[in-house]
């Protein structure tokens, strides 16, 4: 199960604090049955694969950057 937050920008608009961002009501997001691309890795195989690639901009395409190396 995985939980997709809402912008908390828009929820909270500009009173937002830290904290904020960590609470789970129908008012901050959803649950999902099903997500994609969540991984869980160690850091030194990240390391070894060359990194995450940060300039990849919009949706997708990290993920399967990251597989493929």
């Amino acid at each position: 199960m995985v939980f997709s937050e809402f912008d908390p920008a828009v929820v909270y608009g500009t009173g937002m604090t830290a904290r904020d961002h960590f609470l789970v009501t129908r008012d901050t997001g959803y649950w999902r049955q099903f997500g994609f691309g969540i991984a869980s890795l160690y850091r030194q195989d990240v390391e070894a694969a060359g990194g995450f690639n940060t300039a990849i901009r919009g949706w997708g395409k990290e993920d399967v950057d990251l597989f493929d190396k």
